[in-house]
């Protein structure tokens, strides 16, 4: 987040200069508006991802017993795979495919199973 803070420096450096037209200037706060968007957006994300990891570790802690005891072995094979896409997205950063196409979508898909 902090390359989009730079970037939303640099555009309001640039607003202050007074040879910039209506046009120009019209498009700068477009792209400072989306900057913060993406920020919020981020922050939003990263929260969601915050509290689901902290309720899988959670899981993992307390009840993981009483999982593997009464789940069957796809079951168990399942939430492995699910574990692994999750790291490899979030923790890797490797892509999920399309974002908004569910068959595509590798955490949907896994979810899915």
């Amino acid at each position: 987040m902090r390359i989009l803070d730079y970037q939303i420096e640099d555009y309001r450096k640039q607003l202050k200069n007074v040879n910039i037209s209506y046009d120009q200037r019209n498009d700068i706060d477009v792209q400072i508006s989306n900057r913060e968007y993406s920020k919020k957006k981020i922050s939003e994300i990263r929260d969601k991802y915050y509290k689901a990891r902290d309720y899988h570790k959670s899981f993992c802690e307390s009840e993981k017993i009483i999982f593997d005891l009464y789940a069957g072995q796809n079951v168990r094979n399942a939430l492995v795979r699910f574990e692994v896409v999750i790291h490899n997205v979030f923790i890797c950063g490797y892509s999920v495919g399309d974002v908004f196409d569910p068959l595509n979508n590798s955490i949907e898909t896994i979810r899915r199973t």
